[in-house]
């Protein structure tokens, strides 16, 4: 399976069609898979592709990012979808597609421009930013958290952060957050980047926030407000910020402290591998502004999960929990361990792990208008499971995933440099179908 794998990321990184890839593949608790191909370096709109192979500079810039959950309504990891839903398989480039080809000069983006070198080859131990793959991180530290008697998913968030009950809000519980049913996951048109990357602030704004919906009486993806919902809930109730929690709960009893975070270690940034647009960004361009998503979740361009946002200096340091960097071994060690012991490690019962990997919330997502099965802070039956249901996890924008397969003892992640959709999202499917017909 490793040399099939490797393979097949050689050809697709051969053939122009990506930049970077990562594949782990954990059975059973072990893992058997550890793949990579490509480059850490972007050969796109920041420079020519060169690199020093030392540590990446940066520069001060301004991001036009977008976090998008799972390619869903914005992408190709809609795992379900009716007539009404946004349609996902087609990507737009219209004169109001992002502007992806001229270089950019601003002081907080990744410099990829340095004159010597070959450019630096992307390795297993290579973190990059994967957007809402970063969601399943979360939601497994609340579930550690739960396992532990820290909070309880039937709880009121407003029990454990009180500003959190104004406007209405104050019956909504940590089940809510994790099944985005709370109700707000609009953010101010005018959001910026920078203000994203204030904790205080932001968790000041959401709480302030007025639902949309009566709390637990529907669910719309909650693509930014995910993360600020149950990141300051377990900073309440473990007086740790939420990168600290994930260090401490999570990823070093299981040995990833250094290739798993939500706000990158200043020391390590210059090991995350810059990312680098494919047709993500014209894509989110073409969104109709009428959409859900597209007027409330990523209201300005700013804050659309690109390229642009996901190398900048201030996001990357920041803890902005809806998303994380990561490496694909270190990600499907995570799931390994809920699934079971990885190295005597197991996160959660399996009394736990059945119920919130189970169907909670069925049906119509308000803001990506697809329907969905979702667990508590996973997604059921993904494209990459072929529509399985007894698999679990979470896209990132552009094409990253990573999800456990309950039926098989299987735990998958793909990491990627280059953002795609459509057409040109197909790694994920191609390396997760080729590992489920050499188990069989």
């Amino acid at each position: 399976m490793r040399e099939r794998i490797g393979s097949l990321l050689r050809e697709l990184v051969d053939s122009g069609a990506e930049s970077g890839l990562q594949v782990a593949v954990y059975v059973d608790g072990k893992p058997v898979v550890d793949a990579c191909a490509g480059t850490g370096v972007r050969d796109g709109p920041y420079g020519d592709g060169r690199g020093s192979g030392t540590e990446t500079p940066y520069k001060d810039g301004r991001g036009a990012g977008t976090e998008t959950p799972y390619k869903g309504v914005l992408g190709t990891d809609t795992p379900h979808s009716d007539s009404h839903a946004l349609r996902t398989d087609t990507p737009h480039s219209d004169s109001h597609a992002l502007d992806t080809d001229a270089p950019h000069t601003d002081s907080h983006a990744l410099d990829t421009d340095a004159p010597d070198g070959d450019g630096r080859l992307l390795r297993p131990d290579t973190p990059i930013h994967s957007f809402s793959t970063g969601k399943g991180f979360m939601s497994t530290l609340v579930h550690v958290l739960a396992e532990r008697g820290l909070l309880d998913y039937a709880t009121p968030i407003s029990h454990y952060w009180p500003e959190f009950g104004a406007h209405g809000k104050e019956r909504a519980t940590v089940r809510d957050a994790l099944t985005h049913t709370v109700g707000i996951p609009q953010l101010p048109a005018a959001i910026t980047p920078a203000e994203m990357c204030d904790w205080d602030g932001m968790c000041a704004l959401v709480a302030d926030l007025e639902p949309l919906w009566e709390p637990g009486t529907d669910s719309g993806y909650h693509g930014w407000t995910f993360g600020w919902i149950l990141g300051e809930t377990v900073r309440r109730v473990t007086g740790l910020t939420p990168a600290r929690a994930l260090r401490t709960y999570v990823t070093e009893p299981l040995g990833v402290a250094d290739e798993l975070f939500f706000g990158v270690p200043a020391p390590d940034l210059a090991r995350v591998a810059p990312l680098q647009e494919g047709n993500w960004a014209a894509w989110l361009a073409g969104l109709p502004p009428s959409v859900p998503f597209r007027r409330l979740v990523v209201p300005n361009r700013d804050v659309w999960t690109t390229a642009e946002l996901a190398n900048r200096r201030d996001f990357l340091l920041a803890d902005v929990p809806a998303g994380g960097t990561t490496t694909a071994r270190a990600a499907a060690r995570m799931y390994a361990a809920l699934l079971g012991e990885v190295d005597g490690v197991r996160l959660i019962s399996p009394e736990r792990l059945a119920h919130v990997s189970s169907v909670a919330v069925r049906g119509k997502d308000l803001m990506l208008l697809g329907r969905y099965a979702k667990g508590l802070g996973y997604f059921l039956g993904l494209p990459e499971t072929a529509g399985e249901e007894t698999s679990f996890g979470h896209h990132g924008s552009g094409g990253s995933i990573a999800f456990a397969d309950r039926a098989r003892g299987l735990s998958f992640a793909l990491t990627r440099t280059r953002l795609v959709q459509g057409d040109a999202d197909r790694a994920g499917r191609l390396a997760a179908d080729l590992v489920r017909s050499l188990m069989t």
